[in-house]
């Protein structure tokens, strides 16, 4: 990539704009020609994949190993809501510190060199470890590292041109759920006889491919940053992106799910207990789930650019709680969950490919690791407490996973409403650059 003189400090830092030539794309310091941002795809897209294959298989392998062990329900969600509590503690530094960092890396990929290995060291111990606590410290070291890949969000809004962001993250959703779907298939099913082997090669694969897939790419050059008073940076922090009407119908529009997420940690271990389902079901269960959100991704990003992230965002939510609250009465067989299964993965799917569009169309470019770290902060929150929340409601009724279900179908039923609300409100950022043309869906 060709690197033109850097922008004056006063411009936004990653601002993109068409070039005169056409096929030609600037952003910030970075010129792509038609090549150089099919590489860019590229790597950025095989990263991906093997990225999702990792984290497909930490929330899917680990609540069946422990369950294996005679772990109950709260003792899962305790392990599970880790992530979140690393994430409540870390992320607001991370955010700030990676929109801040200049070195000659950049200011994102250094959290992503430092993480990865880390990252799949934990994941090559998981299966060897039979204390719970001990268990507990390598997940936590894991999660803290998993706070840190999150900084690859940040890099999208810096490397990608805000033309193609709409495509970039459907293709990017469509890659990364083959990459679960391949997890699912050729792995998930072994996971009964051959943990280790799954373990590893899942760490492995991560380690090697998207380690070297952050080698080939490149940021570009960013203005210094103004220096800051720290206190005032903790208030501006706070009020920015704490405090106003806006901030917080957004972050409770995104909330909801967030409430439902834990449900997630649950639902095979109700077809495992209570339908009597196999290892290789399950996975079978799973991999089917992925078929259509395989086949919808393309399609949702062409309906996310031309109706918006907030429309789509709310509808899938809704339509999936909907769902699920009449498949907690309906469900008695391994039929029926596959057919909950193969409906929230389309609705599903429309969510996953709004997630990240929704942050895009509705924070400003120039501040969006901060804002970032704060949805983090506010996402998190709420899954930490709705995840022993329900961990201990399920145990309370004798490991009742069916509850799991209902729990998390009532609150998606809400989020058209903050949906709406969000809609009404103005937005603070006029005169900032969004990372995404903010439709008014």
């Amino acid at each position: 990539m060709t690197h033109p003189p850097p922008p004056a400090a006063t411009e936004t830092v990653a601002e993109a704009v068409a070039a005169p030539t056409p096929g030609v794309y600037q952003v910030g310091t970075i010129t792509y020609d038609r090549p150089r941002l099919a590489k860019l795809f590229f790597w950025l897209l095989l990263g991906d994949f093997c990225w999702n294959v990792m984290e497909t298989a930490l929330p899917k392998l680990l609540p069946l190993q422990m369950d294996s062990q005679g772990v109950k329900a709260s003792g899962i969600a305790w392990m599970m809501s880790t992530g979140s509590l690393a994430a409540l503690i870390f992320s607001p530094f991370i955010g700030v510190w990676s929109d801040r960092l200049r070195t000659r890396w950049g200011r994102r990929r250094p959290f992503l060199f430092i993480s990865t290995p880390i990252m799949a060291a934990g994941l090559l111990i998981i299966p060897h470890v039979h204390n719970f606590w001990v268990l507990n410290l390598v997940v936590m070291v894991i999660q803290v590292m998993n706070v840190l890949q999150t900084v690859m969000l940040y890099l999208y809004a810096d490397i990608m041109p805000a033309s193609l962001m709409g495509r970039f993250m459907a293709a990017f959703r469509l890659v990364g759920f083959s990459g679960g779907l391949a997890f699912q298939y050729f792995l998930f099913p072994h996971f009964g006889t051959s943990p280790v082997m799954v373990w590893t090669v899942c760490a492995v694969v991560y380690l090697v491919v998207f380690q070297l897939s952050l080698h080939m790419i490149k940021e570009g050059e960013y203005p210094a940053p103004e220096p800051v008073d720290l206190r005032k940076m903790i208030v501006g922090y706070v009020k920015e992106g704490l405090t106003g009407r806006y901030m917080w119908m957004l972050w409770l529009t995104m909330g909801m799910s967030a409430i439902a997420a834990p449900g997630g940690y649950f639902t095979d271990l109700f077809g495992k207990n209570q339908l009597h389902m196999t290892i290789p079901e399950i996975a079978r269960m799973n991999t089917w789930a992925m078929i259509p959100t395989i086949l919808l991704t393309m399609p949702c990003g062409w309906l996310i650019d031309k109706y918006g992230p907030r429309l789509i965002w709310a509808s899938s939510l809704f339509i999936n709680g909907a769902v699920g609250v009449f498949a907690y009465f309906a469900i008695e067989t391994k039929v029926g969950l596959q057919w909950l299964y193969m409906v929230n993965s389309c609705t599903g799917t429309l969510a996953a490919v709004a997630l990240m569009p929704m942050l895009y169309a509705h924070l400003p470019r120039d501040k969006f690791g901060q804002f970032t770290s704060t949805q983090s902060l506010v996402v998190h929150s709420i899954i930490f407490s709705s995840a022993n929340l329900l961990g201990q409601l399920i145990s309370a009724q004798g490991d009742n996973y069916r509850f799991a279900i209902l729990y998390g179908s009532s609150f998606l039923l809400l989020t058209p409403i903050f949906a709406l609300l969000l809609k009404r409100t103005p937005c603070p950022f006029g005169k900032h650059e969004m990372a995404m043309t903010h439709k008014q869906g």
